[in-house]
């Protein structure tokens, strides 16, 4: 029944254009290039072979505070504050205040940066950043906030 109505009603042109307004010009489309980045594919996110903690080489020179070190997290209470830091060969260890590593005594600590002093110098690890990363750890002779 469909089907024969439509044969009973006539097929018209094209719509037509609205009066005083101008034809669209069409565009032709672009795809702006990407760039490559060959430095995710060589080391896919997914790779079997990847481990907590590769970063690569690190760039920070051997005598660096804590080089080889990264915070890898920290949980704080009322009463206690534990940071978990990851060493050099990626073996991990707990940290409570006043614990040392490497000489370095671990002062204070928040949700973003362990504060460690040695012989009046102190120096911070950032959480999240790569092992021996300079730009994200700093170091200094001013005591230190956290």
């Amino acid at each position: 029944m469909i089907f024969g109505l439509q044969l009973l009603i006539p097929a018209s042109g094209p719509p037509q254009t609205p009066l005083g307004l101008a034809a669209r010009r069409t565009r032709p489309v672009t795809v702006p290039k990407l760039p490559e980045y060959a430095a995710i594919l060589a080391s896919p996110l997914f790779a079997p072979d990847r481990r907590p903690g590769d970063a690569g080489t690190s760039s920070a020179p051997a005598n660096a505070p804590l080089a080889g070190y990264a915070a890898l997290g920290a949980a704080t209470g009322r009463t206690v504050a534990t940071a978990l830091v990851s060493g050099p060969g990626g073996k991990t260890q707990t940290l409570h205040r006043g614990d040392a590593l490497d000489g370095w005594r671990l002062v204070a600590l928040d949700r973003t940066r362990l504060i460690f002093e040695r012989d009046g110098a102190h120096h911070a690890l950032v959480i999240g950043a790569p092992a021996g990363d300079p730009a994200k750890s700093s170091a200094s002779t001013q005591p230190t906030e956290p």
